[in-house]
């Protein structure tokens, strides 16, 4: 029992069992630090996400959305009861004659707002468009920036646009849809990283 002791008591021994005793502590901390850096590391990837995501929705699509909403209102009023926008039913850009040479202004009146909300659109996608989600922009995006530009042209020169000039370009089908898609998919998204941050 008394050599027992003695071991215990040795500086020796002591030292040593100090040394693993540290050692062990300073590796269980480090440990710890690693798993504490790698959760605080995918909070701020999660919280960098979520803000991106935020940025656009609040930035592109939200505004985008709503100025198509009121474009759409407006075309309803001119368009055949029942067409739909990108259908080729009733296209805006093949009656530029008939509205300007109507007595009553009100059809103009909505044609200047559409153009002005047109111009709206283009403005944010050329400004904004970084945010889309998806590169490059889906090919109705395009199209439209064509339409917008002929429907201003030859709504300011008073004249339709003859369907054999490439300056012909009717509303894309598909607008609304991709951008729909898209709100839909950030939201998805959203949801899905707050739900594990």
């Amino acid at each position: 029992m008394l050599a027992s002791t003695d071991f215990w008591r040795n500086p020796v021994t002591t030292t040593v069992i100090a040394a693993i005793i540290g050692s062990a502590g300073a590796v269980a901390g480090n440990w710890i630090q690693s798993r504490s850096n790698d959760k605080a590391l995918n909070q701020l990837r999660g919280q960098k996400e979520l803000d991106k995501i935020s940025l656009q929705l609040s930035e592109f699509y939200s505004p985008f959305f709503m100025l198509r909403t009121q474009s759409l209102a407006l075309w309803r009023q001119l368009a055949d009861p029942g067409a739909t926008p990108g259908s080729g039913q009733w296209s805006l850009i093949d009656h530029i004659e008939e509205i300007r040479a109507e007595v009553s202004e009100d059809r103009r009146l909505i044609v200047n707002n559409i153009i002005g909300i047109n111009s709206s659109l283009v403005d944010l996608l050329e400004k904004k468009g970084g945010l889309l989600d998806q590169f490059p922009p889906p090919e109705p995006l395009l199209i439209f920036l064509s339409h917008a530009a002929a429907l201003k042209r030859y709504w300011e020169l008073g004249t339709n646009i003859d369907p054999g000039k490439s300056a012909y370009v009717k509303f894309p089908k598909g607008v609304d849809e991709s951008i729909s898609d898209s709100i839909v998919k950030l939201r998805d998204q959203l949801g899905i990283i707050s739900s594990t941050a």
